[in-house]
């Protein structure tokens, strides 16, 4: 009993930790604490450095768009060890809100048939 109760407080002392430092704003973390975030190493975080300096992200899409190598899939990882821009978790924009991103597929709705031509366009014989 002992035993778990250890293991439990070890987890929770875990858990605590890293959400401590993977928390935050891209727009406001210092390059080490972006360091905090998996994936994210020094170059990477100098970049978003850099880059923030010439102008705040305004968005996920945003991000993507000026951090080359930085997909959908890799923002929704940063994003759900606790990374935000302007306080906004990944997908968390409504829909309408989101631009579409550089390489999106747009789904379509299927077009219907042409309508036949009327009879008296058709030839008789």
């Amino acid at each position: 009993m002992h035993s778990i109760m250890k293991l439990m407080l070890a987890g929770a002392l875990a858990l605590g930790g890293s959400l401590a430092w993977g928390v935050g704003d891209v727009n406001r973390l210092e390059a080490g604490r972006l360091q905090a975030v998996k994936g994210i190493g020094p170059k990477l975080s100098q970049r978003i450095v850099e880059e923030r300096q010439r102008s705040p992200f305004r968005d996920w899409d945003d991000f993507i768009d000026r951090m080359p190598g930085v997909g959908e899939r890799t923002a929704q990882k940063f994003s759900a060890q606790g990374l935000t821009v302007n306080g906004q978790s990944f997908g968390s924009a409504p829909a309408n809100a989101r631009t579409p991103a550089r390489n999106s597929v747009t789904a379509y709705a299927p077009r219907t048939p042409p309508a036949p031509p009327p009879e008296s366009a058709t030839l008789r014989r």
